[in-house]
C-alpha cells in the first residue's frame, strides 16, 4: 500500500495502528481476512484529523497573533498593520 496522506513514514505507520486499535474486528493477529476499504476509510480519517490537529497548531502559532483567535483580524498584534489583517470569518 503506498502512502498518500501526506503523512511521514513513521505518522502514518502510527495511523494503521491506531486504526487497527479503534476497530476491532478489522484485522486479528490470526491472519483473519483484512477489509481493506474498512482499513483505508480509518487511516484517512486519522490522517484528516492529524493535519487538522497540525494545521491548527501552526495557526495558532504563527496566524493567531494578528488574525486572532477567531480568525476574525482582531488579534492582540492587528492594531496598526495597514491593509489590516484579514478577517477568514467572512
Amino acid at each position: 500500500m503506498r502512502n498518500t496522506s501526506g503523512l511521514s513514514a513513521p505518522a502514518a505507520l502510527a495511523a494503521i495502528v491506531a486504526a487497527l486499535s479503534l476497530a476491532p474486528g478489522i484485522a486479528t493477529a490470526k491472519g483473519d481476512e483484512v477489509d481493506v476499504e474498512a482499513l483505508q476509510a480509518k487511516v484517512d480519517g486519522l490522517a484528516r484529523r492529524v493535519q487538522l490537529e497540525r494545521g491548527r497548531k501552526i495557526y495558532f502559532q504563527a496566524c493567531s497573533s494578528c488574525h486572532g483567535i477567531r480568525g476574525d483580524g482582531k488579534g492582540p498584534a492587528a492594531e496598526g498593520f495597514d491593509p489590516a489583517p484579514r478577517n477568514f470569518r467572512r
